[in-house]
């Protein structure tokens, strides 16, 4: 007999919230202490829930025991072992997981030291080389495409089948020259304000166009916007047209900008910035929170997905690291890469925080220099535009109201000519958004 779980994202996070809190309580209660270990049994007895969660596990390039999870898949075939298979990887991670941070300490005062999370620095901008940068950047966008499929396998493109190589990004070939057609479309939805602001600029060089999704008002984003505007040309320049080079300088000038305005200590803003250099056809993106950037393309026939951003909440494994160090709980870096709704996550408390781990801003949530919190390091990526690709960046207003196959089938429809506003109408009249909606579009042809 073979079981199903419909309901595991439920069962699952309703057992790690019970776990915690019986936990907790008997800490308090009887000024106890306890290891990581004394959980392990019961997060991995869970397991039998991600029975139909494995089969994306694989393709992470950061995933442990790569081989032992290729076999767990095997499993998954047979309708008898499937759930077996995946119990018994969810209690080897899970117990190995042991032996990873076993170097978590308490004190009388329930502080713990994290040996592992010293190296965790305030970030300061980097002077790479051009090749450096290139490497970096790729490496990055193949982050991208693998964090996106773990969620949503089918709408993005997988890299074996990818033909836009880091080798291409490397082609001296003249390249075929292009046009672009920027599209636009917002609604403050039911909001009380809007606080998202975008821009899109384009010169004989290239095309810069962005998105800025605002919280705790719209100052910061409004700002930011007006800055990134006028000095990233100036700024690529005086860098000799290292993009990565000017990409952080700006997000790092800028930012302290923000933080000296005390009007602003309590406001923040994701951010995702894109430039398409002309001579090249690469598109440099950069990005904080969780807005994104994505490519339409057809590959083979199929209109797929290319996802150019990576998101960073505080699900984010590195990024869940800083958040425990800074609030001196080492049970968050063990369970909130794990959470099955990364928007609940909010540093420092649900009632007092935020949810995107990085982001313009944000002064009251920065954290100390030995233990930093929100942060303002990008992640940029690169990849090269081509005829008839369609860009989008988006806020989440769109991304958490449409899945990646919805906005795929928006985007497919050969009748409609303004992808952003029927992109921002699915959002409002079939996602049933209730957060800001800012959508551009821009049509890649010769």
């Amino acid at each position: 007999m073979r079981f199903n779980f419909f309901f595991a994202d439920v069962k699952i996070s309703a057992i790690k919230k019970v776990v915690i809190v019986v936990f907790e309580s008997l800490t308090k209660k009887y000024n106890s202490y306890f290891d990581q270990s004394n959980l392990v049994p019961l997060i991995a007895l869970s397991g039998i829930l991600y029975s139909l969660g494995f089969y994306e596990y694989p393709y992470s390039q950061n995933a442990n025991f790569y081989i032992g999870s290729r076999l767990v898949v095997i499993l998954q075939k047979s309708s008898v072992a499937q759930d077996i298979a995946s119990t018994f990887n969810r209690i080897i991670y899970n117990i190995t997981n042991v032996f990873q941070y076993n170097q978590i300490k308490y004190d009388k005062n329930d502080t713990c030291s994290l040996d592992s999370l010293k190296k965790v620095q305030v970030w300061k901008p980097r002077t790479l080389t051009s090749e450096m940068a290139l490497n970096k950047m790729w490496r990055n966008f193949t982050k991208a495409v693998n964090e996106h499929r773990k969620k949503e396998r089918e709408p993005y493109i997988h890299l074996k089948e990818f033909d836009s190589s880091y080798n291409m990004l490397l082609s001296k070939e003249a390249v075929t020259p292009l046009q672009f057609d920027c599209t636009y479309a917002e609604d403050q939805g039911l909001r009380s304000t809007m606080e998202d602001a975008w821009h899109y600029y384009e010169t004989n060089d290239g095309v810069l166009a962005s998105v800025f999704d605002g919280h705790g008002g719209s100052g910061v984003s409004k700002y930011v916007n007006k800055e990134f505007f006028h000095r990233f040309y100036p700024m690529l320049k005086q860098n000799d047209k290292n993009v990565h080079q000017t990409f952080e300088a700006l997000f790092n000038q800028i930012h302290n900008e923000v933080l000296a305005d005390s009007s602003l200590n309590k406001m923040g803003t994701t951010a995702t910035v894109c430039y398409i250099d002309k001579q090249t056809n690469i598109i440099y993106t950069a990005s904080i929170g969780d807005s994104e950037a994505n490519v339409y393309r057809r590959i083979n026939g199929s209109l797929k997905s290319i996802p150019l951003s990576c998101v960073r909440d505080w699900s984010s494994v590195k990024d869940a690291r800083r958040a425990a160090l800074a609030l001196n709980d080492p049970l968050i870096e063990e369970l909130w890469p794990f959470s099955n709704d990364a928007k609940k996550l909010r540093f420092p408390n649900a009632k007092f925080g935020v949810n995107v781990s990085r982001a313009i801003g944000d002064k009251v949530f920065t954290g100390s220099e030995d233990k930093p919190a929100v942060i303002h390091k990008p992640k940029i990526t690169v990849q090269k535009v081509q005829d008839n690709d369609i860009l989008i960046i988006a806020c989440d207003g769109l991304k958490d109201f449409a899945s990646e196959n919805q906005i795929l089938s928006v985007i497919g429809n050969k009748s409609i000519k303004d992808y952003a506003k029927a992109l921002k109408d699915y959002a409002l009249n079939v996602g049933y958004s209730t957060d800001n909606i800012t959508v551009l579009a821009i049509r890649i042809h010769k």
